[in-house]
């Protein structure tokens, strides 16, 4: 049935000023949104199709699946639903989030994580006022987690340990449990008109999604995807590029790593467009994530780069990292 919009308006106005007076105080930003995480290739068919599908549904559009197999089949209702959180950085993207190596996936489970994680930005006031819309107290992958459509089990959910932050003691497991509660919309639900924003961890991972879903896409979509930490929806805890150019003398990056002087596996791949010749072909297992001197890394090719333009990848740890298409511009005499 959806709530009313007295209803969700006085829920937001209740918790943005219990939050703005409390520290972190940049959480006050999160009751007036909802946020669904996606990894690159989800988030491309969200984008190139306008919708946001449940479980179910995106198994018929190519869906990759980075969910722990073991936690997502204990409870499989939340399947027919698009799925929401109140905040960002719940426990699931805890697990997932960044490139990872052998023992540092969720349950030992090889490839169950998102590389490239995207975080998509809704209106609560319009998705809580669908009359479909479910909300849950907490992760509906455990047993007997109540739901339900109504105002009454909206109220079962805890939101001062939902929009809790900061370390608490292992006894205290609800804390854990009521950070996944979530809101389960009809699929599929088209982004129009609810869609706040698209927030990349990264300038190149902005760069990686406006490539991966086409010039259309990316003309209707490019104004509404934003670098920006002001919600703080990102974990950063593991590898990814922060940056990548191109200039006469090479491709330049910039690795995030779990630490400066960690050392990652970097493959980069550079290819002139019109010619389709590799113009740089890179591999280091052991390259630092951070130069010596700080800042960037340079990789050079054979010769100084042309004028024009380059499809340009870079992986880490065998996983893609970075992919556009650069150029180099006709130097002025």
């Amino acid at each position: 049935m959806g709530l009313a919009a007295a209803e969700i308006d006085s829920h937001i106005a209740h918790w943005e000023d219990v939050l703005v007076k409390s520290q972190p105080d940049y959480r006050a930003t999160w009751p007036s949104r909802l946020f669904h995480h996606a990894a690159l290739e989800n988030a491309a068919s969200i984008l190139t199709t306008g919708q946001l599908l449940s479980r179910n549904d995106a198994l018929h559009f190519g869906f990759t699946d980075v969910a722990s197999q073991a936690v997502v089949n204990t409870n499989t209702h939340a399947h027919m639903f698009g799925r929401m959180y109140f905040r960002p950085r719940t426990p699931t993207q805890f697990h997932i989030e960044g490139i990872r190596r052998d023992g540092e996936y969720y349950n030992n489970e090889l490839g169950a994580h998102a590389p490239m994680l995207f975080m998509f930005v809704f209106s609560a006031k319009s998705v809580l006022s669908f009359p479909d819309t479910q909300f849950f107290v907490g992760n509906m992958q455990s047993a007997g987690t109540w739901f339900g459509p109504s105002l009454e089990d909206f109220k079962q959910i805890t939101f001062e340990r939902v929009f809790h932050e900061g370390p608490f003691s292992a006894d205290d497991g609800p804390i854990t449990f009521c950070r996944c509660a979530e809101v389960l919309a009809p699929s599929p639900l088209p982004i129009e008109n609810h869609l706040q924003a698209i927030i990349c961890r990264t300038r190149a991972e902005r760069q990686t999604l406006l490539h991966r879903i086409g010039e259309a896409a990316a003309t209707r979509w490019a104004s509404s995807m934003r670098v920006s930490d002001d919600m703080r929806v990102f974990e950063r805890r593991f590898r990814y590029v922060e940056e990548v150019s191109i200039t006469s003398g090479g491709v330049i990056f910039r690795v995030h790593g779990r630490y400066a002087a960690e050392l990652v596996a970097v493959e980069a791949r550079v290819v002139r467009v019109s010619t389709g010749k590799v113009a740089i072909d890179f591999s280091d297992p052991q390259l630092r994530a951070t130069p010596p001197n700080g800042g960037r890394w340079r990789v050079k090719g054979a010769g100084a780069l042309q004028p024009g333009a380059y499809h340009v990848q870079i992986l880490l740890e065998g996983h893609m990292a970075f992919e556009a298409e650069l150029s180099i511009a006709n130097e002025p005499f």
